[in-house]
C-alpha cells in the first residue's frame, strides 16, 4: 500500500489516482488556454487585416474621387490639375480668377517659406560664435576630464606599486623577525637588563653567544630560568614572534 501525503489517502498503485487525475485536468486546462490564446491571436490578426483592407479600399475610393492636385470650387473634390478649365467629376467650369488666387496663395506661401529659411540662416550665422564657444568649452572640458582620468590612473598605479612594495617589505620583515627572534630577544634583554649576562659576561662580542641560534636560545633561557633576565628573555622572544607573524599577516592580507 502507498500513502499520498497530498490527498491523505492510501492506494495500491505507485501513483496516487487523484494526483494522476489532477495532472490530467491541469494538462487539459493548459491545452484549452493555449488554444484560446491561439484563437485570440488569430482573431486579432484577422481584425487587423480587415482594418488594413478597409483602409486600402477607402484610400482607393478617395483617390478615385480625388485624382487631381487642386480642389474644385464646385464639388470640393481634389480633381483639378494646374490651370484646368473644367472639373472631370462635376463638369464645373473653372475661370482664370480661381487660378490667379491659387497662384497668388502659392507665391505668398513660397515667399513665406523663403523668408523663414533666410531668417533661420541669419539666426544660424548670428549664433555661430556662441556655438563655437560652446564647442570649445565642451572640448576643453573633455580634455580636462581626460587629464584628470590620466592623473587618477597614474595615482592608482603609484598606489598599487606602493602597496606591492609595502606588502613585500612587511612579509620579508615578518619572516625575518620570526627567523631572528632569538637574536632580537637576546639583544632586547641585553638592553633592558644589561650588556653582559651571567656566564657570557666574558664574551666581548655578543654575536658569539650561542643563544643567537634557536637551539642556543633555549640553553640561555634555561640558564636564566626563574630570574628577571629569563622572564625578559622569554617575553621579548614572544613579542618579537608575535610582531613577526603580525607583519606577515598584514603583508599577505594587503590587496595588490
Amino acid at each position: 500500500m502507498y500513502h499520498c501525503t497530498e490527498h491523505g489517502i492510501d492506494h495500491r498503485e505507485f501513483d496516487c489516482p487523484r494526483c494522476v487525475a489532477q495532472r490530467r485536468h491541469d494538462e487539459v486546462i493548459d491545452a484549452l488556454n493555449a488554444q484560446g490564446e491561439v484563437q485570440a491571436e488569430a482573431a486579432e490578426a484577422e481584425t487587423k487585416a480587415a482594418e488594413a483592407r478597409a483602409e486600402a479600399l477607402a484610400e482607393a475610393e478617395r483617390n478615385r474621387f480625388n485624382p487631381g492636385e487642386y480642389e474644385c470650387p464646385h464639388c470640393l473634390y481634389t480633381t483639378l490639375r494646374r490651370h484646368a478649365s473644367r472639373c472631370p467629376i462635376c463638369q464645373g467650369t473653372i475661370d482664370g480668377g480661381y487660378w490667379k488666387i491659387i497662384i497668388q496663395a502659392e507665391e505668398e506661401a513660397s515667399k513665406r517659406r523663403k523668408e523663414e529659411q533666410e531668417r533661420r540662416l541669419k539666426e544660424w550665422e548670428r549664433t555661430k560664435p556662441e556655438r563655437e564657444r560652446e564647442a570649445a568649452r565642451k572640448k576643453a572640458e573633455k580634455e580636462r576630464e581626460a587629464e584628470r582620468e590620466k592623473i587618477e590612473t597614474q595615482r592608482k598605479a603609484v598606489r598599487k606599486r606602493v602597496r606591492v612594495i609595502v606588502k613585500i617589505l612587511l612579509t620579508v620583515c615578518g619572516y625575518g623577525i620570526v627567523l631572528f627572534a632569538p637574536v632580537l630577544s637576546i639583544l632586547a634583554t641585553s638592553v633592558l637588563v644589561g650588556p653582559k649576562m651571567g656566564p657570557f659576561a666574558s664574551l666581548d662580542n655578543p654575536l658569539k653567544v650561542p643563544g643567537f641560534s634557536h637551539l642556543g636560545w633555549w640553553f640561555v633561557l634555561i640558564h636564566y630560568y626563574g630570574t628577571p633576565t629569563g622572564v625578559c628573555l622569554f617575553w621579548s622572544a614572544v613579542c618579537w614572534t608575535v610582531c613577526g607573524f603580525g607583519a606577515i599577516g598584514c603583508g599577505t592580507s594587503m590587496e595588490s
